[in-house]
């Protein structure tokens, strides 16, 4: 990391004048401190908001930074998490970024203030260019979603066989008119699970119809919506397939507003496994998620990052460990009426 006696050097002033200009104290004339932050930013300097003993005890800490601790998946994995870091003698610092690039920044800005041990992010689509600076300062590795210009290291799922393996198991049942409500593209995850259940429709050399496709960020709000709109159609399909949990949510309440019967009048697909899936009239057929997997792997990513810093190897490495999801049979799927 930069340092303020970098800064004193490049720019030919007391570390003292540095110091007063980067942390807002007087004594420092606005050119200069413009001048002196302005360097600071180019370079990457943090200033170090902790006294000696504080940083000795923030090595201790993992960040991890998730966009909506709502979502059932980030809930759980944040649990396993926590647990598999404390069994390492480590705490994990959860910040909730709900998607928001400023936030996200100021998030991960804090967190190297905080001299983290490392940080473990499922990033926005859209991260800032600050943010992708200040991630290299720091042993980082990306959850579940990759995104372009980010550290490298990520622990991430199968997506695409998952829901491949959904839409399978309706074309199997004799399903031709098969819906899908999922992320949007423009995430990494979205994507991949979008792949799924077009390949498994072009394998039966079947075409998808717009009109049973919806992709969009994954807030129950946009389930309900799309759910809601594709069963007050002309011709809505007899099965269904929901991308994320918190889609699900939203999409099993369009049905239970518009009074379809799960699986008489339509088969329906979950995705994720809450405790709660089981408990519904019928149980819930679902993408189950590798929780525990992708848990692990995160922390020993993060861990094996973390050595090569303390080893003085640079952590350039393209560590890319995944996890399978899988499916997990019920009782709201069935062959279509007739």
């Amino acid at each position: 990391m930069i340092t303020i006696k970098d800064l004193s050097s490049k720019l030919g002033v007391s570390p003292s004048t540095v110091s007063r200009a980067v942390n807002g104290n007087s004594g420092v004339g606005d050119e200069m401190r413009n001048k002196i932050c302005r360097m600071a930013e180019e370079l990457g300097y943090i200033p170090n908001l902790s006294a000696r003993q504080m940083q000795r005890k923030s090595r201790f800490l993992i960040g991890l930074i998730i966009p909506d601790i709502r979502n059932h998946f980030y809930n759980a994995i944040a649990s396993v998490l926590a647990a598999r870091c404390r069994d390492l003698g480590f705490q994990l610092l959860l910040s909730n970024a709900d998607d928001d690039p400023a936030m996200e920044e100021s998030q991960v800005l804090a967190m190297v203030e905080a001299r983290v041990a490392g940080i473990v992010i499922t990033a926005s689509p859209r991260p800032t260019e600050r943010t992708a600076r200040l991630l290299k300062m720091v042993p980082s590795l990306q959850l579940l979603r990759r995104i372009p210009g980010l550290t490298p290291a990520a622990a991430v799922m199968d997506d695409t066989s998952g829901i491949r393996a959904a839409t399978e198991h309706l074309l199997g049942l004799g399903h031709t008119a098969i819906g899908y409500v999922g992320t949007s593209d423009g995430i990494s995850v979205g994507a991949s699970r979008a792949r799924g259940y077009f390949e498994a429709l072009a394998a039966a050399g079947m075409t998808p119809q717009p009109a049973w496709t919806a992709l969009e960020p994954p807030r129950a709000r946009n389930g309900l919506v799309a759910v809601r709109r594709m069963f007050t159609d002309a011709r809505p399909p007899t099965a269904l397939i929901l991308g994320s949990t918190e889609i699900t949510v939203g999409g099993l309440r369009a049905l239970k507003e518009l009074g379809i019967a799960v699986p008489d009048e339509v088969s329906v697909i979950g995705y994720g496994d809450p405790r709660w899936y089981k408990l519904l009239t019928p149980a819930l057929t679902c993408v189950r998620l590798p929780v525990a997997a992708l848990a692990e792997t995160a922390v020993t990513g993060v861990f094996r990052l973390i050595q090569r810093e303390q080893d003085g190897i640079e952590a350039g490495e393209n560590f890319v460990a995944w996890s399978d999801a899988n499916l997990l049979l019920r009782r709201s799927t069935s062959a279509p009426k007739l």
